[in-house]
């Protein structure tokens, strides 16, 4: 039998036994409980996130999905889309965004380098560009009969621009809205053919442009093309769906002129949006309007979203979704939409679209560019993204994008040069600037650059591109005084530049004009009409001549006003011709005179030929030069009213 010290040894033993299996169990059941924890939290952190439902998966396999998703993102400021992979990412975002500088850019996310973040690879071969002249080569050869002959002075040669005025050389068609008392028609434009032959020239067919049904023709700007042969004119203009002023479309009209004295409508295409503008290459007439999406449209109506074109507005159709360039994120409600056509035939070509916003358009002998413009979201700059199109026979296709920073002014800011693209830009920070930038276009990336060049708070005023030089204007236009700059980019990766210093006025154009001068139209520091040639020299721009109108005796304090349209100018560089509208008040009868002026350079110094009274606004007179067969020099202007003079006799 066991002693009470035996026995109370027993009892610690076992329970001593019993103690280390429960630690045992509890160690093993807490392991077990953090394990079964982490495996819940890792799938709660981890697990891939699963997009919600939407309504737009329903159109997942429409054509148009590509556009339909990002018009979803734009104005449905409820949804909630999915941005983070796990509920690691998203928990841990607003921690990771506190410490990093790298934010978000502008709708395609703008690199350091100035591109555009684009898939683009394709290239593009160089070639060379002649610049403007008073005589580009016309569209194809001609069998020298009653063809066309050129009187805008385009950007490009070759590359023709609408105007108010065309001719052969026997005939010369203006578009007019204003009657012979300087009266609106009633809003719809007036062809007028007038005969080409000196002191007996007169009117000889009046067409009215009227719209088809209830739709009317707009009131604003309309251009015209003639085909190369003479015999086709075409109408570019904008035209009011059932008169309603959201539905607008820009129309195009084929005339038949072979007969200047019955002109004959031969059919109308129609492309959805505001006429922006267009150009005539090789006889293809290329369209660019900008096409308005207001708010979150109804996805089951593709014509409220999608561009539509075609012969009327009962045989309307889709821009196809393959030819529809979209960005990663809208930046705007307004799009682009471009068409080609047939300038002979009016056939449609080609159409396609770009869902971003492009003011203006600059054209090549081979691509058109197209600008949008947008915020940085990383430190709220100005960007512009410049987007090449290529039109050959293949149809349009897209080569390249880059990005620079600022503004493009107008279309004259842009040019394509032996494989080079240069732009000039207004910057905009607590000041204003200016910049140009060169831009390989083989890698769409900037190669050379001189940035913010102007003093600070003055922005872009002219441009021209002219080779391997570029001419450059700015202002600040509170104090009416700018320098004039000359930039050397034969190096496109070393630019250098000159300019005039600090001179009263500014030009609103630029123009090159002869060996070694160009043009500044612009006003001087009482804002009134002021011409200056400038000369480029070893150190510097300088003022080689400038011209300023007399003042009337009678009207001592007047300004001569004028129009700021370019096609607006008569540019003549082989006989040093310059014409333009101009008016003024005239404080004694208090009413406005309006006029016409050519002036003439001869190579040392400005003189006035004549100044003629001269009915219409400004904006829309036009003129041109023919030489008869005995050699006279006639000078026809076209307005409200239509003048004729003899400005030099043929030598005998």
């Amino acid at each position: 039998m066991k002693t009470y010290k035996q026995r109370t040894d027993d009892i610690l033993k076992k329970a001593e036994k019993q103690k280390s299996i429960r630690k045992k169990v509890t160690i093993s059941t807490i392991s077990t409980a953090v394990c079964v924890a982490a495996t819940a939290l890792s799938l709660v952190l981890f697990l891939p996130l699963k997009a919600p439902e939407t309504p737009i998966d329903a159109y997942k396999t429409s054509e148009y999905f590509s556009v339909i998703k990002p018009l979803n993102a734009q104005f449905d400021t409820t949804a909630q889309p999915v941005h983070y992979k796990n509920n690691f990412e998203k928990w841990t975002a607003s921690l990771k965004k506190a410490f990093s500088s790298d934010l978000e850019g502008g709708a395609n996310g703008a690199v350091g380098d100035g591109s555009a973040m684009d898939s683009t690879t394709t290239g593009m071969p160089e070639f060379d560009v002649d610049m403007g002249t008073s005589t580009p080569p016309t569209s194809g050869g001609n069998d020298g009969g009653d063809s066309y002959v050129e009187t805008t002075d385009n950007q490009v040669a070759g590359v023709i621009e609408g105007d108010l005025l065309k001719r052969t050389k026997t005939h010369a068609f203006y578009l007019c809205q204003l009657n012979d008392n300087g009266s609106l028609h009633g809003g719809y434009p007036v062809l007028r053919v007038y005969s080409i032959a000196g002191a007996s020239s007169v009117l000889v067919h009046e067409y009215e442009i009227l719209g088809n049904g209830a739709n009317r023709i707009s009131s604003a700007y309309p251009e015209l093309y003639l085909s190369n042969d003479g015999k086709t004119l075409t109408l570019v203009s904008i035209v009011v769906k059932n008169g309603t002023k959201s539905t607008r479309f820009t129309e195009v009209i084929t005339l038949d002129v072979s007969n200047p004295k019955n002109v004959r409508e031969t059919g109308r295409k129609y492309l959805s949006g505001n006429y922006v503008s267009s150009r005539s290459v090789n006889g293809k007439l290329i369209v660019v309007n900008n096409f308005n999406v207001n708010s979150m449209p109804d996805f089951d109506d593709y014509a409220s979203y999608i561009p539509q074109f075609g012969d009327g507005f009962d045989d309307l159709q889709l821009v196809d979704g393959e030819d529809i360039i979209v960005p990663d994120k809208l930046s705007s409600t307004k799009h682009t939409v471009v068409m080609e056509l047939d300038q002979t035939t009016g056939e449609t070509l080609d159409c396609m679209a770009l869902y971003c916003y492009s003011a203006d358009l600059y054209v090549s002998q081979e691509n058109m560019y197209l600008t949008r413009e947008y915020i940085s979201a990383e430190d709220r700059e100005n960007m512009t993204e410049i987007t090449c199109i290529s039109y050959g026979d293949e149809g349009f296709a897209k080569v390249g994008a880059v990005t620079v920073e600022g503004r493009v002014l107008n279309q004259y800011s842009m040019d394509e040069y032996n494989g080079v693209f240069r732009v000039v830009t207004s910057v905009y920070r607590p000041y204003t600037s200016a910049s140009i930038y060169c831009v390989d276009m083989q890698k769409w990336k900037i190669i050379g650059s001189v940035t913010e060049f102007s003093p600070k708070g003055e922005d872009v005023q002219s441009v021209r591109f002219n080779g391997d030089k570029a001419y450059v204007c700015t202002a600040e236009i509170i104090t009416l005084t700018d320098p004039v700059y000359a930039f050397n980019l034969s190096d496109p990766t070393n630019i250098t530049y000159k300019d005039t210093g600090t001179i009263k006025g500014y030009s609103t154009s630029l123009v090159q004009f002869g060996e070694g001068f160009f043009l500044g139209i612009g006003v001087n520091e009482d804002e009134s009409l002021k011409l200056e040639m400038y000369e480029e020299t070893e150190t510097g721009v300088e003022i080689y001549a400038t011209y300023e109108p007399d003042c009337d005796p009678q009207n001592p304090l007047t300004n001569i006003g004028f129009s700021r349209e370019y096609k607006a100018y008569f540019i003549d560089r082989e006989g040093g011709y310059i014409g333009l509208g101009t008016w003024y008040y005239d404080t004694q009868t208090g009413k406005t005179v309006q006029q016409y002026r050519l002036i003439c350079f001869d190579g040392y110094g400005f003189s006035e030929v004549f100044v003629v009274d001269l009915l219409g606004l400004d904006d829309w007179k036009r003129a041109c030069l023919v030489e008869d067969e005995a050699g006279n020099g006639w000078f026809y202007m076209f307005s409200a009213e239509f003048k004729v003079i003899k400005i030099y006799d043929g030598l005998s």
